[in-house]
């Protein structure tokens, strides 16, 4: 990652802003570490080139990743570093090496065609939903730390707990997504007790719930409810961006949708306090013959009744666990 471009850690500097007090205590201008502060004072665009290259390839070579992400790469398609035959011949290698092997595998391409590579190359990317447009589709990535910054830091504040992550996880997942989380290992290789905590119980959560996301696919449309998750953010140069916040207050009405066979999943943001789930896109008339309808956690079909406006569902008196409640819908 910090090697990730060639002058990232000088990025806008010129021979006028060094001094010589810089160049003689600064590790950036020490030759010595000229392959891990690459820039045009210690080594060369070729060399750094070079050393990519090198480094990418014993990567797939090795352990045969199934995604590889360039959090860099920002320079390779208009600055030649990484030199752009360099970059398309990496990728090649990756993918020819992953078809004789008959693996799956992914290329990342940080936010959608506007950092590292063209718009159609790969997986589009966008952090924790950062310039996400609202009809993205299908077939794109969430990724975040879990939580910030992406490394260990003494004292780390950890705001938001699984179930911040595993609705997100369920809207991701809805609007035909995929979710990668970030954990930030200490120097040691151990995983902080705060984030072990976090992963178990979204562990806990994918154990009960997890045959809504696993293999499921998006439905006709992902979502209904009250509760707005995308918004503009004004950045600290004043900007604005799109931004998405699952932060939220949601409410028993803000509901996700997935499918998988002849089974719709509903799945509800809240529980309902009044003991009654109404999905408004399932009202009377809707595409979907509904057989049966259950709580995944409990064994018990659910009464459930449609009308004009909604399908009903009377819910039990307690829910089965935490933070995002799934009803299976049988069809015909």
């Amino acid at each position: 990652h910090h090697g990730r471009s060639f002058g990232y850690a000088t990025g806008g500097m010129r021979d006028d802003d060094i001094t010589d007090t810089m160049r003689e205590t600064w590790d950036v201008f020490d030759p010595e570490f000229h392959d891990f502060y690459w820039n045009q004072w210690t080594g060369t665009a070729s060399e750094f080139s070079d050393q990519w290259k090198a480094k990418i390839s014993e990567v797939i070579d090795t352990y045969h990743p199934d995604m590889i992400w360039f959090d860099g790469l920002r320079t390779a398609m208009r600055g030649d570093h990484p030199r752009e035959e360099y970059v398309l011949d990496v990728l090649a290698k990756y993918f020819n090496d992953a078809s004789r092997n008959q693996q799956r595998v992914a290329i990342c391409n940080k936010h959608g065609g506007e950092f590292n590579f063209p718009e159609d190359v790969g997986l589009k990317c966008y952090e924790n939903g950062r310039d996400m447009p609202t009809d993205v589709g299908p077939w794109f990535l969430i990724d975040r730390a879990i939580a910030y910054p992406w490394s260990y830091v003494n004292n780390k504040r950890y705001r938001d707990g699984a179930d911040y992550h595993v609705r997100s996880i369920v809207d991701v997942v809805s609007r035909g997504g995929i979710f990668l989380l970030s954990l930030t290992p200490k120097g040691d290789g151990s995983i902080p007790p705060e984030e072990r905590e976090i992963m178990k119980n979204i562990g806990n959560w994918m154990k009960l719930n997890g045959e809504a996301i696993y293999g499921s696919r998006p439905w006709r449309i992902h979502a209904e409810g009250p509760t707005i998750t995308r918004g503009l953010k004004r950045t600290n140069k004043g900007e604005e961006r799109e931004q998405w916040d699952w932060r939220k207050e949601f409410t028993a009405q803000d509901i996700r949708f997935t499918q998988k066979d002849n089974i719709l999943y509903a799945i509800a943001l809240a529980w309902p306090d009044n003991g009654k789930l109404q999905i408004e896109s399932l009202a009377e008339g809707c595409e979907e013959a509904i057989q049966s309808i259950s709580l995944i956690g409990s064994n018990k079909q659910l009464p459930w009744k449609q009308s004009k406006k909604h399908l009903e569902v009377t819910v039990p008196d307690a829910p089965p666990g935490e933070y995002a409640f799934t009803f299976k819908i049988q069809t015909k």
